[in-house]
């Protein structure tokens, strides 16, 4: 369903330590979904629950500074641990008794930081990592192969260093082909210079830097990969075969984990959610309904 020809679902708004979070819920069944975007510096998708057909109830909410949440007092308090605090706090407001964790992107992240305290939490029945990032080492190996595998002078062009992401047009011409390759397969470039901002936001810059195609900022030493070894609940890990996070690094992050399961979605890159919805959405049902965690 496109979203402009669906209701839009109500706001709803709770307090964390962090000032006031709106949040929005879509009606299901079963234990409900806890969804954590990708961004940073995004606000939740409202429609992300009805538009993938997830049977579960799922509750989606604007990270601080987004939307309809309140910022930070000052940018320069925003970290890892800044969203962790606020996904805990977000976990308490709704008052679940049992609930599944889903991070997209940059929401894994949180998600993970968030395990990495909570391993032993009955509350929580699934977890769900979609094109994660769990190291920044990782990412950017990642990002480097895949800059190997684009014509030379694209590849030369790139290499040449992310600062010029925002100022130099032969460099966002080149970026524009990493991202439909590798972000947005099936989009032209005249689409990719329409739906690609080159005014990223103060938060993503602050946390990551100035692309995706390297993981800088107050992020560039992130590795959570070790809370992986750790979670014993049932937990997705899935991809684009196309996607910035290559195959073969979703498949380690899946042999990590003790009870890990692997999705690699056909035809996608990093941003599935624009392309891919019913086959994720059909993913992630199978996973929610597959038994005992």
């Amino acid at each position: 369903m496109n979203d402009e020809n669906a209701d839009t679902p109500a706001e709803h708004f709770l307090e964390t330590r962090h000032g006031r979070v709106r949040y929005y819920r879509h009606e299901g069944v079963g234990t409900p979904v806890i969804f954590v975007n990708g961004g940073p510096g995004m606000p939740a998708n409202p429609y992300r629950g009805r538009n993938y057909g997830i049977r579960n109830t799922m509750f989606m909410y604007d990270q601080s500074g987004t939307g309809g949440s309140d910022p930070a007092g000052n940018i320069d308090d925003y970290s890892l641990e800044y969203f962790v605090d606020e996904l805990e706090d977000v976990i308490t407001g709704l008052g679940l008794e049992r609930f599944s964790l889903y991070g997209s992107s940059w929401g894994s992240s949180i998600v993970l930081g968030f395990m990495s305290g909570h391993l032993d939490d009955e509350r929580i029945d699934r977890v769900i990592l979609g094109s994660p990032l769990v190291s920044a080492r990782i990412w950017n190996g990642d990002q480097q192969h895949n800059i190997a595998e684009m014509p030379d002078d694209i590849g030369r062009i790139l290499m040449n260093g992310t600062d010029h992401v925002l100022t130099d047009d032969t460099y966002w011409d080149a970026y524009m082909e990493y991202m439909i390759r590798y972000m947005s397969p099936g989009m032209t470039k005249e689409e990719a210079w329409g739906f690609f901002d080159r005014e990223i936001s103060e938060i993503y810059g602050m946390l990551c830097g100035n692309s995706e195609i390297e993981c800088g900022g107050k992020l560039k030493d992130i590795d959570l990969s070790g809370v992986l070894r750790e979670i014993r609940n049932k937990t997705l890990v899935y991809c684009g075969d196309r996607d910035e996070v290559r195959v073969e690094t979703a498949s380690g992050f899946r042999k990590e984990l003790p009870n890990g399961e692997l999705a690699v979605i056909p035809g996608s890159g990093h941003h599935i959610e624009g392309f891919r919805v019913t086959i994720l959405g059909n993913i992630i049902n199978g996973f929610l309904d597959d038994g005992p965690r």
